[in-house]
């Protein structure tokens, strides 16, 4: 099925809305849990299987 250019514009034209209230809500997100002390860090290694609890 093709598409139109216009359809394809609009398309666009959502993407970065929907992208500009992502970026935005995240800052929110931020922002609110710094207040409270909270601090973005690097995540660890995910631990799964048998050296997580040392064998069976």
């Amino acid at each position: 099925m093709k598409r139109s250019k216009a359809e394809g514009r609009n398309n666009n034209i959502q993407n970065q809305f929907v992208n500009t209230q992502v970026s935005e809500t995240a800052s929110v997100l931020i922002n609110f849990f710094q207040r409270y002390g909270y601090r973005l860090v690097q995540s660890g290694p995910l631990v799964a299987g048998h050296e997580f609890n040392g064998g069976l």
